[in-house]
């Protein structure tokens, strides 16, 4: 699973970006998604609100948050309250 995992986004992202560059496309026009997985516990959901932090500081114009479906509303509620709504804060 690459979710969260920095290196490898920056790696596909510059290599995304060269590409684009060589068929003469703008990399600036794309937006690049970054995914994390916000998971069950407090802990992984901080873990993930890091991890997306680190996904902006390396390019991402957008990160998803992704959980689980069988944790149902309640989890997905802790995500956004304790991931989406912090990364946004932080991102003004």
């Amino acid at each position: 699973d690459r979710a969260g995992d920095v290196a490898y986004f920056a790696d596909r992202r510059d290599a995304l970006r060269r590409a684009l560059d060589a068929v003469q496309r703008d990399p600036d026009a794309f937006a690049y998604a970054g995914q994390v997985a916000a998971g069950a516990t407090a802990e992984s959901r901080r873990d993930a609100l890091t991890a997306a932090i680190g996904l902006t500081r390396a390019g991402a114009t957008d990160v998803i948050v992704g959980i689980p479906a069988r944790l149902g509303p309640e989890a997905l509620a802790a995500a956004a309250r304790e991931v989406a709504v912090p990364l946004r804060e932080r991102l003004g």
